[in-house]
């Protein structure tokens, strides 16, 4: 009998032992990829040594599709924008918003208001302020009827009608449906049940079709003066 030589076998070596905390796996975010922002208090300016020609500097951003010529956006705030100051912003490049539900769009002049809110003491300011956003658009609080106020929200917002059966859907510009509905249940027409109002939509139901028809028509009329 053949004896084959014996072969060395390296043994396997044992693993290292790891502790717990070594084998335990990070936790990773999805806000660690996201791009840092920075707010009024987290940047200071200061002057350098440097000078710089301002002729050389381009500020010009694009937000949302809109070119800006300063990288300036001044927020939906009745106590910031009124319409004076977004001309004034967009001559110069930036860009304003206006808040459509506000108290620049709820009445014709809103300086007086605006002006019994800055003057109300503190313990008053909220009576004042909720007093204010209760009038249900343009032209309120001058004395008119609720149809009179609907009449002149229907001119104002109104962009389309339409009528399924005896449901009509009334269509407006963003964030103006519902002062529109506002307004709408304000006047309690007889040919409205009820109604549902989105950012731009508003659906009125009405008890039977004749007068769906006859709700659409005075809705054209008005819209159209």
């Amino acid at each position: 009998m053949i004896e084959r030589p014996a072969t060395e076998t390296t043994p396997t070596p044992t693993p290292p032992k790891t502790s717990s905390s070594a084998a335990r796996r990070a936790f990773r975010s999805k806000v660690d990829a996201i791009r840092p922002t920075y707010g009024f208090e987290d940047v200071s300016l200061a002057p350098g040594t440097a000078t710089i020609e301002p002729a050389d500097v381009d500020l010009a951003q694009t937000f949302c599709g809109i070119p800006l010529a300063i990288p300036v956006l001044a927020a939906a705030m009745d106590a910031v924008v009124d319409p004076s100051f977004a001309g004034a912003l967009a001559a110069q490049g930036g860009l304003a918003v206006l808040n459509l539900e506000g108290v620049q769009t709820r009445y014709d002049d809103p300086s007086a208001v605006l002006a019994r809110i800055a003057d109300a003491p503190d313990d008053a300011v909220h009576d004042v302020l909720a007093a204010a956003y209760q009038a249900p658009g343009p032209a309120a609080g001058n004395g008119q009827s609720p149809k009179a106020l609907l009449n002149r929200a229907v001119a104002d917002y109104l962009t389309r009608v339409d009528r399924v059966q005896q449901l009509v859907v009334m269509r407006t510009g963003p964030g103006q449906a519902q002062l529109l509905g506002v307004a709408l249940d304000g006047a309690r027409l007889p040919e409205v049940v009820g109604t549902i109002a989105g950012d731009d939509t508003i659906l009125v139901i009405t008890p039977d079709q004749r007068r769906a028809r006859a709700l659409v028509k005075w809705l054209e009329g008005v819209s159209t003066q």
